[in-house]
């Protein structure tokens, strides 16, 4: 659950900085048994987490 409120937290306070929010979801998102995400799938992780997470 925290990283998703990371990701929400990056969303709301990336002043229009788009990209950066989606590498770092892929960056969180990533690791272990989970390979290297792009920041495409970022992307989609940080637009899954708006849809959830409203404020």
């Amino acid at each position: 659950m925290s990283r998703k409120q990371n990701v929400r937290n990056d969303a709301r306070w990336a002043e229009g900085d788009q990209a950066a929010v989606d590498a770092r979801a892929a960056d969180r998102f990533g690791g272990g048994d989970v390979p290297a995400l792009t920041p495409g799938q970022g992307a989609r992780i940080a637009e899954a987490v708006r849809a959830t997470f409203r404020p």
